[in-house]
């Protein structure tokens, strides 16, 4: 009897890649990329799979078809019992999106989302995004990808975060978990300015929460972009208006509580403080590496060094203090390439990039 083979369109095997992308820790991206994931999996003792065979399914899926056993050993290696079983998943979250008037396989189509923030039709949103609260994180996450794409198309974000500025899954999927780094979207540092009103800092610990994170993403894009007026001032409600978070460590994100600590060797360098105390400051940051990388799951611990290693990269510093990062993290650099760890310290960072968007965009 013949065996029935799964049929991965685009949408699965751009999910499977995400999946993938998940369970080592970065975005595969590039033959170097799987030819190290194809040694790491070989090496699981499930099976054999080659870097050309990895490479095909990914980058040149239109070109080839894989086979069944080479689809089912990378689903195995991701979570699932088989290729059946995670096109089961896919296409349970594909359906319900095409229920909801979402198309999640042609990014080109405008959805009921798009045309709904064109025209500024915000009610029948308020319904639907209320609606999806009890929902799946991964149906949520994929209303976050087609939220991001309506907006950077439809160019209405201030008027869509003026009216959505408390929607709990406005605030936490859009601004939150699906953060842009690149701030692609027209306006968006004036949608975290929306996010920012009605925080409170000293009203509790998920004000406090809140009012760091946006200041930091406002922040580091000010600083990044050169905009050092913008970034000063930001730096200030940081620096000048919290002294410290050590207290909060244990009930604040990773996310707001790490960039808060690093972006101070920036705000430090713009306000021009002794170049003896920046390097102190410097050193007292890898400390914290050293003392906390194994402790933190691994999300924090990417964040951690993500983070530091953007603050290091863009600051005056010398690169010994890139060196010593590094050496700290040596064990995870064996998951990548090798050519990572002989490179600058910036040809480091999209292994350890934790933002949400830039896994769906990058």
């Amino acid at each position: 009897m013949a065996t029935v083979k799964p049929h991965f369109d685009q949408y699965a095997l751009d999910n499977l890649k995400r999946k993938l992308s998940d369970r080592v820790g970065y975005v595969v991206a590039n033959k170097p990329d799987c030819a190290k994931i194809a040694q790491i999996i070989s090496g699981t003792g499930d099976g054999y799979i080659s870097e050309s065979t990895l490479y095909r399914i990914f980058f040149q899926n239109d070109k080839n078809s894989a086979y069944k056993s080479t689809l089912d050993l990378v689903c195995r290696y991701v979570g699932f019992k088989d290729s059946f079983d995670f096109l089961e998943d896919v296409n349970s979250t594909r359906s319900l999106l095409q229920h909801n008037g979402i198309n999640p396989v042609d990014h080109s189509h405008e959805s009921l989302l798009y045309h709904c923030i064109l025209q500024g039709s915000f009610k029948p949103l308020d319904g639907f995004f209320e609606s999806i609260q009890e929902q799946t994180h991964q149906f949520k996450m994929s209303v976050m990808v087609s939220l991001f794409d309506s907006l950077f198309k439809a160019n209405n974000l201030i008027k869509f975060s003026q009216h959505f500025v408390r929607q709990k899954f406005v605030r936490e999927y859009f601004f939150e978990i699906g953060h842009d780094p690149k701030f692609r979207i027209k306006h968006y540092d004036k949608g975290y300015q929306h996010y920012l009103k009605g925080v409170d800092k000293s009203r509790g610990i998920q004000d406090l929460q809140e009012y760091v994170f946006a200041n930091a993403v406002l922040f580091r894009h000010y600083f990044l972009s050169s905009k050092l007026s913008k970034a000063i001032s930001h730096g200030k409600r940081l620096y000048k208006e919290i002294k410290t978070l050590e207290s909060y460590a244990h009930e604040l994100h990773c996310f707001p509580y790490i960039r808060f600590m690093a972006y101070k060797l920036w705000y430090m360098q713009l306000t021009q403080a002794n170049q003896t105390l920046r390097k102190h400051y410097g050193n007292s940051l890898l400390d914290y590496c050293e003392k906390n990388k194994s402790a933190a799951e691994p999300y924090a611990q990417r964040m951690l060094f993500h983070t530091v290693a953007e603050v290091l990269i863009h600051s005056d510093l010398p690169e010994t203090y890139h060196f010593r990062l590094k050496k700290i993290y040596r064990k995870e650099f064996q998951k990548f390439p090798d050519y990572v760890a002989t490179k600058h310290l910036k040809y480091s960072l999209p292994y350890f990039e934790p933002n949400g968007m830039l896994h769906f965009r990058p």
